[in-house]
């Protein structure tokens, strides 16, 4: 790989996705870093011209700073899936669970929109 590779570290479910995607392509890939946080691995790409790999949402591509490419990865090498939010039937949470759980149905709910108008 002519390109240093950073990866989210074994303990983030943004890990899963790229090594199950490596696992069934046969590669063996050494990665130079490994990081729990996002806004690190995009360090390491704007400071040491790494390349990494994260969700979507952990990317958004209008935020992305002058230089910097986002590519999304081909359907055919890692399917969608849907993201639900939910709470038990009859569950009563605190109020600032509650508040977190309508920002981020409206937030999802807003992604939806953007996606459609695509």
């Amino acid at each position: 790989m002519s390109h240093p590779l950073a990866l989210p570290d074994r303990s983030l479910g943004g890990r899963q996705v790229p090594d199950a995607a490596i696992a069934r392509r046969d590669l063996r890939l050494a990665p130079q870093a490994e990081s729990n946080s996002f806004e690190r691995l995009r360090g390491l790409v704007i400071r040491c011209n790494m390349l990494t790999v994260q969700i979507e949402i952990g990317a958004p591509p209008v935020d992305l700073p002058t230089g910097l490419i986002s590519r999304p990865i081909d359907d055919r090498d890692i399917p969608r899936a849907n993201l639900v939010l939910c709470q038990l039937r009859g569950r009563t949470l605190p109020v600032s669970a509650s508040s977190f759980a309508e920002l981020i149905g409206a937030s999802l709910a807003d992604c939806g929109q953007d996606r459609k108008a695509l």
